[in-house]
């Protein structure tokens, strides 16, 4: 199993379809099936699965589609767009146009794929995995697609062929009446000076009304596009907007979308648009956490499915008996949600366990070797300069025991540690400033790995939980604020941490962690501190300084 690396691809754009529905795992959290045919929108940041929950509504439909038209059943065309091939245009009227033509392309083209025989075995093979509780039409449907199921790829092939050069029941080829309406329309289509939704409608009372047939588009990527075409101007909604309402209010058309959530994107606030399927999970959460963990089992599953005696337990991949140490659980903090992460960190882990013991399972140990090889590669997209403020930004936050950080005045520092993709971000955005409020920072959780910064406090305590273990611990709340002056402290050497036993009037006695008392006031600590209320107990890290017969601090900083 670890020689044939299963979650080396990562990316839905390199599986086929049958790989596609093979792989994919429902998820959904309520008795809502990922394949109706309805309006959806899908939520979810940069490598959480949007692009592999679109792609396997479009293999299960091209799966269901000759079998709906040979038989006469309304068949529903799968319209796949990537938005991001129009990237290129600024004009949102431009952009509009192309979407247009884009859909009546797709929909009159889709008979090219299903022309070769290599490709109606591939589709036959991914039909054949379609679990009949999946399986959506009419119950005439369901009795024709069970039948098909009976068939061997090569009938099945022989079958689709016969049919079709024959006529679908009766009528005319429906792929050659795809073909010429589109080579007869083409030119003229892209000549259109503002093509619209009327040419869509066209396309289909041509095509497939005669069928009762649907289509359901899919749209991939809408980040990729210019912000104009998101804006709306005080008389009239952004083309965005106008397109998705001319498309909801058609009948035989189904539109399923994939947004980044809180962006210039996410417009679509009324359920008329369709239910909003979030992608992203709260692992720090209970209910995330659990949501989450299952989905992962279930994809460990389906991809090591081969390779496994017992097809219904991970535990012969990962040694998970110890309750402190769950590997598992590892990889659910790393990932943070994010699918792709996910199937990298799972393979790096494979990678290290192999390098030990090629016969032994997956351990604590060996994910933590993945993590902290990760962060070194994600580290090592920065230069020395770089390192070295995430040296101190990383030493600032492990002397006040947290992982969370607001930097005000400062954000424009960290643009360059978090605007990738959140999979290769050293530094993630937690939750976005408005107003006066600081946006809220926090240390990728490999990072914190490798770097030793706290993530959680045993239960109902303040003491560092070492082996981050929700059984043992939970994830901290603290936030540290972070100043330059903060910053240029964590650089300095020797520094230690106390406690204050003594306060008078602003001045008193530390209590440090080499037992000795040090005189301190106000004026001794730093800058950015030097507002704080400070009280007896307080945490606190000083620069020790031993004049004569006495003991003072300098630099004094609140932890």
């Amino acid at each position: 199993m670890y020689e044939a690396r299963p979650f080396k691809t990562r990316n839905a754009d390199e599986l086929n379809y049958a790989e596609i529905l093979d792989y994919f795992v429902d998820p959904g959290k309520s008795i809502s099936n990922p394949f109706e045919y309805e309006n959806s929108i899908i939520k979810g940041k940069m490598g959480t699965g949007k692009t592999m929950y679109l792609k396997a509504n479009q293999a299960y439909y091209m799966y269901t589609l000759i079998p709906s038209l040979l038989d006469a059943d309304s068949p529903i065309i799968p319209i796949y767009i990537k938005l991001s091939d129009f990237q290129s245009f600024s004009d949102p009227k431009i952009i509009y146009k192309n979407i247009i033509l884009k859909i009546i392309k797709e929909m009159c083209t889709s008979y090219e794929f299903l022309e070769r025989s290599s490709n109606l075995a591939m589709l036959h093979k991914g039909f054949l995995a379609i679990p009949d509780i999946l399986i959506k039409g009419s119950d005439g449907l369901k009795a024709v697609l069970s039948e098909y199921k009976k068939l061997s790829s090569e009938e099945y092939i022989e079958k689709v062929s016969k049919e079709t050069k024959m006529g679908i029941k009766g009528s005319k080829n429906i792929f050659e009446a795809f073909y010429e309406y589109f080579s007869h329309n083409e030119i003229e289509l892209k000549n259109t000076p503002e093509p619209s939704i009327s040419d869509i409608e066209n396309a289909y009372n041509s095509l497939l009304k005669k069928k009762d047939g649907k289509l359901l588009i899919l749209l991939d990527e809408a980040g990729s596009l210019n912000r104009t075409f998101f804006k709306s101007t005080d008389e009239s909604d952004s083309f965005f907007e106008i397109l998705m309402n001319q498309l909801r209010t058609i009948t035989y058309v189904r539109t399923k979308i994939a947004i980044y959530p809180q962006t210039y994107t996410d417009v679509l606030t009324e359920t008329r648009y369709g239910d909003v399927i979030n992608l992203q999970e709260n692992i720090e959460e209970e209910a995330g956490f659990l949501v989450f963990k299952k989905r992962i089992t279930n994809i460990l599953l389906k991809y090591c499915k081969e390779y496994l005696e017992n097809k219904e337990g991970i535990e012969e991949i990962f040694l998970i008996n110890i309750k402190e140490e769950d590997p598992i659980e590892q990889l659910i903090n790393a990932s943070y949600g994010n699918m792709r992460r996910l199937l990298n960190l799972i393979d790096l882990s494979f990678k290290f366990t192999y390098e030990e013991n090629p016969k032994l399972k997956v351990t604590y140990n060996n994910v933590l070797r993945a993590l902290e090889n990760n962060a070194t590669n994600l580290e090592s997209l920065f230069s020395e300069p770089e390192k070295q403020f995430l040296n101190s930004l990383a030493v600032s936050c492990r002397n006040r025991s947290t992982y969370k950080f607001t930097m005000p005045k400062f954000a424009p520092v960290l643009y360059k540690y978090l605007n990738r993709s959140s999979e290769y971000n050293v530094i993630n955005i937690i939750e976005s400033g408005i107003g006066r409020r600081s946006s809220l920072y926090g240390f990728d959780y490999a990072f914190c790995v490798k770097y030793q910064i706290p993530t959680h406090y045993i239960k109902k305590s303040e003491r560092l939980d070492k082996n981050r273990s929700r059984i043992t611990g939970e994830w901290i709340s603290r936030v540290a604020t972070m100043s330059e002056d903060i910053l240029r402290n964590a650089e300095i050497p020797g520094k230690i941490e106390g406690v204050i036993e003594f306060l008078k009037d602003g001045s008193g006695f530390i209590k440090a962690d080499d037992e000795l008392s040090y005189f301190f006031q106000r004026d001794d600590f730093i800058e950015s501190d030097r507002g704080k209320y400070i009280y007896k107990g307080m945490k606190v890290r000083i620069i020790a300084l031993k004049l004569e017969k006495y003991n003072y601090a300098s630099n004094i900083e609140c932890l």
